[in-house]
């Protein structure tokens, strides 16, 4: 289009479809439920979780109060692969699993979620569910930090030794540093890069298993990261990252995997059987020959035991001759006295006398 000809400028307006009511302040998150058109939760200042269902009416069908307190809940995400959990992030850094199926419908409820946890010192801004990874959850908040949670984890931690203090809450961790405290068992990982900003936003790569993009805000940039004159600049960071594989595969392939390297985790120095032997020298050309390998070496065994073989075979042969004459000598003997006693008498020679 031409500039300043705006004659064929098409106005377009939507009618809104449908217009819900519930909430009693600023709404601050929403998502569909996976594979539906008409049922999704939302979250927001009023510190209430709420359930719709688009087709029975404009009024929530189930709502969580006080889901974290006083607290206004930031972010909401529903599992795409267990279809009955939610997550929500609030401003107290706390971090809340809900079982759907366990949210009274056409009612209220307080609490009740299916865990609780805490270890972020600021809001949390973004939650989201892994897309290939059943009870895998993200979560990232203003304490720079991205972390992943794991409710197996949760789970075997409550079986084996009870309800922990440190998962339960509120703002107790508020202003420490969650990057150097010591993290609870449900923490599976947790991506420290963004030491300049809060993380405001991040998502799992839904094809490249356990990588993830995450932005920060920079404008209240760590002072060790400001210029020579002290100024902040802001602006905001882009990280893309991926997590080690020996952090959540099985156990056992774990200790399989750094068996391998152990000589090289201990000492630092590469292991024996990877190093290449040397050379041996040949006698004759004065060349160093590489070395046969354990292919090499068996055939030759084997060819060496067939010669010895062979070189034997003829020596028994002429062991068996050589026994062979050695008996017909001592014979001979006796074959002279047989013919002589066949012959009979030898006569005798007898003088003439005169």
């Amino acid at each position: 289009m031409p500039p300043g000809r705006l004659d064929h400028v098409v106005s377009v307006c939507f009618d809104r479809r449908q217009k819900l009511k519930g909430h009693k302040k600023t709404v601050e998150d929403l998502v569909f439920q996976p594979r539906s058109t008409t049922n999704l939760a939302s979250v927001g200042d009023d510190a209430q979780v709420l359930l719709w269902d688009t087709s029975s009416g404009n009024s929530p069908i189930a709502a969580i109060d006080k889901a974290h307190g006083n607290c206004d809940v930031h972010t909401v995400d529903w599992s795409a692969l267990q279809d009955h959990l939610l997550a929500t992030g609030a401003a107290d850094g706390s971090l809340k699993v809900w079982d759907k199926r366990k949210l009274p419908l056409n009612g209220s409820t307080a609490g009740g979620s299916l865990h609780t946890f805490v270890y972020h010192t600021d809001a949390i801004m973004r939650v989201e569910w892994h897309p290939t990874e059943k009870g895998i959850l993200a979560s990232g908040g203003e304490d720079h930090l991205v972390v992943v949670w794991s409710l197996g984890r949760a789970t075997a931690g409550a079986v084996a030794a009870g309800p922990r203090s440190s998962s339960k809450g509120g703002s107790s961790n508020k202003g420490s540093d969650s990057s150097s405290r010591e993290a609870p068992p449900e923490v599976l990982f947790k991506h420290v890069g963004h030491r300049a900003g809060k993380v405001v936003d991040f998502q799992w790569c839904p094809c490249s298993a356990w990588t993830v993009m995450s932005v920060s805000d920079d404008t209240a940039a760590d002072p060790d990261m400001a210029g020579s004159s002290g100024r902040k600049d802001g602006g905001g960071t882009l990280q893309i990252w991926r997590m080690s594989d020996l952090l959540y595969l099985p156990e056992e392939q774990v200790v399989a995997e750094l068996e391998q390297s152990r000589e090289w985790i201990i000492t630092g120095r590469e292991q024996q059987k990877f190093k290449k032997p040397p050379r041996a020298l040949d006698d004759k050309t004065g060349v160093r020959e590489e070395p046969a390998s354990a292919g090499a070496k068996a055939v030759v065994t084997a060819l060496d035991a067939t010669a010895a073989q062979g070189n034997k075979q003829p020596q028994q042969q002429d062991n068996r001759q050589d026994r062979k004459r050695s008996s017909e000598a001592v014979d001979a003997p006796e074959a002279d006295k047989a013919v002589a006693a066949a012959d009979g008498p030898m006569p005798m020679d007898v003088e003439k006398s005169s």
